[in-house]
């Protein structure tokens, strides 16, 4: 969340599978975030008229 670099900081990130899904849980020793990074081929995304 702070874009700090996890390696440098004391954060951690461990890769573990989902099925066919590539998930990273990832926690950074700098702002404390913890959470997981879901890494994705192709993604559709719609945007409503302003």
């Amino acid at each position: 969340m702070c874009a700090v670099e996890i390696e440098n900081m004391g954060g951690i990130s461990t890769e573990y599978w989902s099925a066919d899904r590539r998930v990273f849980m990832t926690w950074c020793g700098d702002c404390g975030w913890f959470g997981e990074i879901v890494r994705f081929d192709l993604v559709t995304i719609t945007e409503e008229e302003h």
